[in-house]
């Protein structure tokens, strides 16, 4: 600990992120979003174990007037000097610490094990890190901040509570509270082993869960996913023209891909099916596919067929084929996933094949027939 680092953290609550740290093992990374001078990130450095980084990402964007402060004993010399430069130059010596200048929500990082968010406090800013840093979240990771309690800033009060209490809630994970430091641990979700692999029955219909069970199974090869899609997916779709309409993807699971799509095309383009509530997100059907689908009419400009792979879930990948073929306006784009064989995708008279991706993504686009 360094107590010449200015800063809002005290003394009794460096010993509690301490502690917190020294409970990780070797080999993570590690991230605080919100770093100001780097008070806490010395301590976060100092701590953790062989072979892992700390990645500290803030906008540097703090109040430089003194009434900000007044309720932190920051000298007067210290107000406004939180720039990138400023934590470096604090940080010196720390050897395992990068500095990345942006908002949290701009980065993602593998292999995370701890994050500490002392960044905005206020929705959207908070809630949007919130659940940002969970799914990129490491099972057995530590998701920890400051600040857990009732207050007003400016006739605002602090969304921190409410947002840590209901990401709690969701995900059954108790929130332990130190000094008004608030921490989750990402526990390992019980899974029931069902599926039969010789089965022609369709996974989905013998575990509606079915992809958490897979997951469990194989978590690398979905992880590797997430990180394809997030790296690739946005500069794949700016090389087509996609006409105005819904994005729909079918089988959202965990939300990653979904919220790559909001990302991409706005949180009111997008519309979401799932047999199961993995997630809480209002603009999702919950129901089955095959099912729910049949009531959509509006205009569909782009359709992901995420309902598992065409050799284990045949009955959904059709379903979510016709819908496609149907729905598609003309021009609108057709996007599933290469799992082993996708030649059922290469003779389709409603739809043009376009391209492959990496062997991992395929896009077709429906054929304009006024041309």
């Amino acid at each position: 600990m360094n107590n010449n680092i200015p800063g809002f953290t005290n003394q009794h609550k460096l010993e509690i992120i301490a502690r917190w740290v020294e409970e990780l093992p070797d080999n993570i990374n590690a991230v605080e979003v919100g770093s100001y001078c780097g008070r806490s990130a010395y301590t976060i450095s100092k701590k953790l174990k062989k072979n892992s980084r700390l990645t500290c990402i803030d906008d540097f964007r703090l109040p430089v007037n003194k009434d900000a402060y007044n309720f932190v004993n920051i000298p007067v010399g210290y107000i406004g000097k939180n720039s990138k430069e400023n934590l470096l130059k604090y940080l010196e010596g720390c050897d395992n610490v990068e500095v990345l200048v942006g908002k949290g929500t701009d980065y993602i990082i593998n292999n995370v094990g701890f994050v500490f968010i002392d960044d905005s406090h206020f929705n959207p800013d908070f809630k949007d890190n919130l659940q940002h840093w969970w799914k990129q979240l490491s099972v057995g990771g530590i998701l920890c901040g400051d600040d857990f309690y009732e207050y007003s800033f400016d006739n605002k009060k602090l969304d921190v509570i409410k947002e840590v209490l209901k990401l709690a809630n969701e995900n059954n994970v108790k929130v332990e509270i130190e000094q008004h430091l608030w921490k989750i641990k990402k526990l390992k979700k019980s899974v029931t082993k069902v599926l039969d692999f010789t089965s022609n029955i369709d996974y989905v219909d013998q575990n509606p869960s079915y992809m958490d069970e897979l997951y469990d199974i194989n978590p690398e090869f979905f992880e590797k996913w997430f990180v394809w899609i997030k790296t690739n997916l946005h500069k794949i779709l700016k090389m087509y023209n996609v006409p105005e309409g819904d994005i729909i993807q079918a089988g959202t699971w965990n939300g990653i891909v979904y919220d790559e799509f909001k990302k991409i095309f706005g949180t009111d383009r997008c519309k979401g099916f799932d047999i199961v509530k993995y997630i809480n997100d209002n603009s999702i059907i919950y129901g089955d596919f095959r099912k729910t689908s049949l009531d959509y009419n509006g205009k569909c400009a782009l359709f992901y067929n995420g309902l598992g792979a065409w050799d284990k879930n045949k009955n959904s990948k059709e379903a979510g084929l016709e819908f496609a073929k149907k729905n598609l306006v003309p021009g609108g784009l057709y996007l599933d996933v290469i799992h082993h064989d996708n030649s059922i995708l290469l003779d389709i008279p409603e739809l043009k094949y376009c391209n492959t991706y990496d062997n991992k993504l395929i896009i077709l686009r429906k054929i304009d027939d006024r041309l």
